[in-house]
């Protein structure tokens, strides 16, 4: 027996796994749309992204201003401070995405492009 599901729109009552709502014609989502991972990956790839250039690029900075210190900016890596940058940036995005699907999983949505 399938579990009944009821439309967020006009509350017509269908069964789990169903595309369209019969009664509104809306389509129906489960768990996350891909432009909500999207979004979630953009997301945690720009936090993780910026916070990982501003511990190689700024944090020099900072400590030789604070300090009197002589410490190379990106920690003596030069240009190649970027790829810590670019992992952290991709495991960031891939968190940000997983982090969106486990939030909306289980979820079961319709709506209408208008």
């Amino acid at each position: 027996m399938s579990e009944i599901v009821k439309c967020g729109l006009c509350h017509y009552e269908f069964e789990h796994g169903a595309r369209v709502c019969q009664g509104c014609q809306g389509t129906v989502v489960y768990g996350a749309t891909g432009a909500e991972s999207s979004e979630g990956f953009k997301v945690g790839a720009l936090t993780w992204g910026v916070l990982t250039l501003l511990v190689f690029y700024g944090a020099p900075l900072l400590l030789n201003h604070q300090f009197d210190l002589n410490i190379s900016v990106g920690w003596g890596l030069g240009i190649w401070a970027l790829v810590p940058a670019a992992i952290a940036a991709f495991w960031g995005g891939f968190r940000g995405s997983a982090s969106v699907d486990q939030a909306k999983e289980g979820l079961v949505r319709t709506y209408r492009r208008m």
